[in-house]
């Protein structure tokens, strides 16, 4: 990554803007390609990147440089590979010269369907780009409906092309970025899109971490350092969903009560059951067909039995 991709990368991301970087608020977009790495206001940037991602660069910085990661602002070799690590492409830091906020004071109601006292979110997936098959998806889907079961979330999959809350798709993004989506508004009839890169999809784990992320950023949760909002993923391949060291459990269960969904309403069986076989051919109306017994009742409908019809014999 050079340069110029860093510090769009540094814009995009809301460093410019963080508690670290006061001055990052008298920037403009029109600035940026005025700006290098060595100016004051890039440096604390950078700073508050490293700062945000400390999760991720520590590892990066033990491979480089034998230690835990500095927030120094320099951009060395462990910071230029953080900046190519896939992560998701909503802001660390949210603009506060935008008139919108993400991670607002609560989400999707209760009763927007058929269940008054349950916060139920429908949501559709786009599978046209899926780069797994479709049983490996439903392990994915299951994990992850499940950790929102959890918290008090009940996610319904409705038709493509219906009218959802949600709508899933596989979508190619810019760059390092794996995943991108929408905060809602707290409507019953908002609806946001969920995008996840096709070329990621290392394993069920990760897919699922991911996608759980992104759907979180639905929910109207925000980064954090750390947990399943971390903008790098930091699982190490194991999906263990909303923990209560999770820094956004809390804020779950504030917006939708916590009160786990019974497991009937959301579980998908991960073997469909085989389809039935195909019963007798219809009849021909030139013939005459008896298939299977006779039931034989009374005049008051009471079964006198079953019969079965066999050739008179000739005498």
């Amino acid at each position: 990554m050079n340069e110029r991709e860093i510090i769009r990368l540094l814009w995009e991301t809301g460093h410019f803007w963080s508690p670290l970087n006061p001055e990052g608020l008298s920037v403009s977009e029109d600035e940026l390609d005025k700006l290098t790495l060595t100016d004051e206001v890039v440096k604390k940037a950078v700073a508050s990147y490293q700062d945000f991602l400390a999760e991720t660069l520590d590892g990066l910085a033990m491979r480089e440089h034998g230690r835990v990661s500095i927030p120094d602002g320099e951009v060395g070799p462990a910071t230029l590979a953080l900046f190519s690590v896939p992560r998701c492409g909503c802001p660390d830091y949210q603009d506060p010269r935008k008139a919108e906020e993400a991670g607002g004071s609560g989400s999707w109601p209760q009763g927007c369907y058929d269940r008054p006292d349950i916060h139920e979110v429908q949501y559709t997936v786009d599978k046209r780009r899926m780069p797994r098959s479709e049983s490996e998806w439903l392990i994915v889907r299951n994990m992850v409906l499940e950790a929102y079961a959890k918290v008090g979330v009940l996610l319904v999959e409705v038709e493509l092309g219906s009218s959802a809350n949600i709508d899933t798709e596989w979508r190619v993004l810019r760059g390092s970025t794996i995943g991108l989506a929408e905060f809602n508004n707290g409507s019953c009839r908002d609806n946001v899109f969920c995008y996840v890169d096709p070329g990621f999809w290392p394993n069920n784990d990760d897919m699922a971490d991911l996608w759980c992320h992104e759907l979180g950023h639905n929910m109207n949760l925000p980064h954090t350092r750390g947990g399943i909002m971390n903008p790098t993923l930091i699982g190490g391949g194991r999906f263990n969903g909303w923990t209560e060291r999770d820094p956004s459990t809390p804020r779950l269960r504030r917006f939708f009560g916590g009160e786990p969904i019974p497991r009937n309403l959301w579980w998908w069986d991960e073997k469909p059951e085989p389809p039935s076989p195909p019963g007798p051919p219809a009849p021909s109306p030139s013939g005459i067909w008896i298939d299977g017994s006779l039931s034989v009742k009374d005049k008051d409908g009471k079964s006198l039995g079953e019969f079965i019809v066999v050739p008179k014999p000739k005498v």
